[in-house]
């Protein structure tokens, strides 16, 4: 059972300038449609709005940007010390740099979920519903959008970016993995780590 949410198309390119970096995007805006979840769906897609953007020296001093982040950044996102790996829930999203569509997860419930203001590749969720804010990035789109969900805990979720290269929109779709399943270095980064380390599983944080 899919659930999709459409963003309507901002009229006017504008012309954005970010830490000595300039660029014309022209994008959309969301507009979330309600949904009614009874049950965790097996998958789930939603609309998302993409920048085309060309990108400009500016001339002035370089400030860095955690975005984007390292390759298989991780972050939690629930108080208190840290939890057991089968007491919350992981999600993943593919960081296809630096030739193919790269996601980042950036927020929960509007919240950054690193202190830097960053993104990460690996989220850890306590058990719960969540709006997870999601980043998309190619070598001519920029965009970012919004997916509700509901994880379990023990449970790992794969949240996919694509562009539809029309119509400056694309989709994030979230999909819960087969029980047992484990987020391994090809999942979130594999065009970023030597083959032999490809099919290693992720470390869960030490702290």
């Amino acid at each position: 059972m899919a659930n999709v949410s459409h963003f309507a198309r901002s009229r006017n390119a504008q012309n954005h300038r970010h830490r000595g970096l300039a660029s014309r995007q022209r994008g959309l805006d969301l507009l979330p449609a309600p949904y009614v979840e009874p049950e965790p769906p097996a998958e789930r897609t939603m609309r998302l709005p993409l920048f085309v953007f060309v990108s400009l020296l500016a001339g002035c001093a370089h400030v860095p940007d955690p975005f984007p982040p390292g390759p298989a950044a991780q972050a939690r996102a629930y108080e208190g010390p840290l939890r057991p790996e089968e007491q919350v829930a992981t999600v993943f999203i593919t960081d296809g740099r630096p030739h193919y569509e790269s996601g980042f997860i950036c927020k929960v419930n509007g919240r950054n979920v690193l202190a830097d203001g960053g993104c990460a590749s690996v989220l850890y969720l306590a058990a719960g519903s969540y709006t997870i804010g999601v980043r998309y990035r190619s070598q001519t789109q920029v965009g970012h959008g919004e997916m509700p969900l509901r994880v379990e805990p023990g449970k790992l979720y794969q949240l996919n970016t694509t562009s539809f290269r029309i119509g400056n929109a694309g989709m994030v779709s979230l999909i819960r993995m087969p029980p047992g399943s484990k987020v391994t270095y090809r999942n979130v980064a594999p065009n970023m780590f030597p083959a032999s380390m490809l099919d290693q599983v992720i470390p869960y944080p030490a702290q």
